[in-house]
């Protein structure tokens, strides 16, 4: 992915500023924000990056949907999943860390923001820099938006309403997937969804990122990227988490809240005199 040329914002003013860019009513759909810890990766699914990749390339008979097949038999044990059909089945797995060929957006560029926010895994620092070293490299909010103007928005979205009741989700990606990227609006009863407002989209070759629009070989889409300075993450996590957008609320179970008063804890300990907690 190109790095951005523009100056990274520092706060939430500036972010502010940059989505009021944004408009808020598209004739042709609407704008769509994922957040991402490191400006620097490209937009894969997990299961297009390594190791998930090296298993397309040495084993032409593998198939990532496999591992959808193993989470359900599992998670039977935890969830009900006769009230979900497959596809809502694959956005749950996705949503608690499975491997698939989804990437995760949202209609809510804050939400966006606060994923972008969060801290780089201790493993992804120590591949890049060969140690656990302090490293902030900037963050980045993807801006998605579909703009082909002959084809129908229909075309490129993947509904319970265009999909037969026994039709899974192999079926469909085999047989009736012609676009190499389309969206897919789970169901809105499944909390961690409904809190971050998803929309997932669905690679019919994961392994193959999407592009930058100026990239690109087609004018269907524009992509646009709003990076955030590395040192500022805990700034704008805080000023998010006063707007009502922070762990809590994103997971909707008890472990985000748990999570999160932890984190307003450790925040007052940085800050002396200060007393986070009370905004929840």
């Amino acid at each position: 992915m190109k790095e951005s040329l523009e100056v990274p914002i520092k706060c939430f003013e500036e972010l502010h500023a940059k989505l009021s860019e944004f408009p808020l009513h598209e004739e042709n759909g609407r704008w769509l924000f994922r957040g991402q810890s490191n400006a620097a990766w490209n937009l894969r699914p997990r299961v297009g990056r390594p190791p998930y990749d090296k298993l397309f390339q040495r084993n032409e008979s593998f198939n990532d949907l496999n591992l959808l097949k193993s989470w359900k038999r599992y998670a039977a044990q935890y969830i009900d999943l006769r009230d979900y059909s497959e596809w809502d089945c694959l956005a749950i797995a996705q949503h608690h860390g499975l491997a698939t060929r989804l990437l995760d957006w949202t209609t809510n560029p804050l939400v966006a923001a606060y994923f972008a926010c969060q801290p780089l895994p201790a493993e992804e620092i120590k591949k890049e820099h060969g140690s656990e070293v302090d490293v902030k490299p900037d963050a980045v909010i993807l801006c998605f938006f579909m703009q082909n103007k002959e084809c129908e928005e229909e075309e490129y979205r993947i509904t319970s309403e265009t999909l037969s009741s026994e039709e899974n989700v192999r079926q469909y990606i085999e047989k009736k997937m012609e676009k190499e990227l389309m969206f897919y609006l789970p169901t809105i009863r499944i909390p961690r969804i409904k809190q971050q407002q998803a929309v997932l989209s669905v690679h019919k070759i994961p392994t193959q990122p999407i592009v930058d629009s100026d990239d690109s070989k087609s004018n269907e889409y524009v992509l646009k990227k709003i990076t955030i300075d590395g040192s500022c993450r805990i700034k704008l996590l805080k000023e998010l988490s006063f707007y009502g957008v922070n762990t809590e609320i994103m997971c909707a179970n008890l472990d985000g809240l748990s999570e999160h008063i932890n984190w307003l804890e450790e925040m007052n300990t940085r800050l002396p005199g200060s007393s986070l907690t009370t905004f929840i």
